[in-house]
């Protein structure tokens, strides 16, 4: 017996079904307390909770999963409700796994949480253009992105795709002409420049710069400085997952090279839309730290007061701490 066809989503069945979702995660946002509320825990100790974090990691999910279905209806691969479906509760998991990715980077664990990062994006992706969930897995570093080709594919294609970043490969060769030079902090390529010196200058918020994957920090970059601007990397990382890329290769067929029989494909990459959305929220934000990538990455970059903890990943109580502190994870 053959399973009956899914019935059709359609453009705008897509967007009414997005919207509500969408609707339904800001009602939920708006709804969540504006202050920590303890609740009863082990032993008679109160659990504390972290409202910020809380609608965090729930804006991660609602809205990973919401722009992974919206790109796969861009693209062509989610033609039904239970296409949607499918995308929306992977992207959902790719949330959980970008929100953990930038709790870890905030703890100061940077190679775990770009690692954390970069297997949500594969998860996303996946999810949104077809071929499997675990199609295909996804890596980077600067201007540089490798995307295998695992067994578990249900599509054809090159085994191994690398993208090129345009702007991180004009960084890689202009920035240290100008004076900086390149370091590696917890797995992404920052580099530290002279002019980011916020005493000279003049900004109070001018200690680190991200632009799309570009990451400056200033001289001799503080602890906070580099997990901040590490956070805004894992931001794009996650923008660019669920939504539309334009390639070289896309627009011209001369512009995307193969080599090895067409196992390795070469491509540009220009995560244009992931770019206008954080120039977006720059422009909302006027100018100030109060956009939604700066509260994320200001919220983040240091885990909660000890001995409260809240992360995804066990850390144990502190040595000193009276006996019957809570320390729930």
């Amino acid at each position: 017996m053959t399973a009956p066809p899914r019935p059709s989503l359609g453009v705008g069945g897509a967007v009414a079904s997005g919207m509500r979702t969408l609707a339904a995660l800001l009602i939920v946002l708006a709804a969540a307390p504006a202050t920590a509320q303890p609740r009863p825990g082990r032993g008679g100790v109160d659990e504390p909770t972290f409202p910020e974090r809380e609608r965090i990691a729930l804006a991660n999910v609602g809205l990973t999963s919401l722009f992974t279905v919206a790109r796969g209806v861009v693209e062509g691969r989610v033609r039904s409700v239970g296409d949607a479906a499918e995308a929306a509760a992977w992207g959902a998991v790719a949330g959980a796994g970008f929100y953990a990715a930038k709790d870890q980077v905030g703890r100061g664990r940077g190679a775990l949480g770009l690692g954390l990062a970069f297997a949500s994006a594969s998860r996303a992706e996946n999810a949104a253009t077809g071929g499997g969930p675990l199609g295909h897995v996804r890596v980077g570093f600067g201007p540089l992105d490798v995307r295998l080709r695992t067994p578990l594919a249900t599509r054809p294609g090159p085994a191994v795709g690398v993208e090129v970043d345009p702007l991180a490969a004009v960084a890689l060769v202009a920035v240290p002409l100008s004076g900086g030079r390149p370091v590696v902090r917890g797995g992404v390529l920052m580099y530290v420049h002279p002019a980011l010196n916020p005493e000279e200058i003049g900004v109070q918020y001018a200690s680190g710069r991200a632009v799309g994957r570009v990451v400056l920090v200033q001289e001799e970059p503080d602890d906070d400085t580099i997990r901040h601007e590490a956070i805004h990397f894992l931001q794009m990382v996650q923008a660019s997952a669920v939504t539309p890329r334009g390639t070289l290769g896309s627009v011209w067929q001369g512009g995307r090279r193969t080599t090895r029989g067409g196992a390795v494909q070469w491509d540009v990459r220009t995560d244009w839309l992931a770019a206008a959305l954080g120039g977006l929220d720059k422009l909302l934000a006027d100018g100030s730290k109060d956009g939604w990538a700066e509260a994320e990455a200001y919220e983040l970059q240091n885990p909660p007061t000890p001995p409260y903890d809240g992360g995804f990943f066990p850390m144990p109580c502190p040595p000193d701490l009276p006996p019957g502190t809570f320390c729930p994870f």
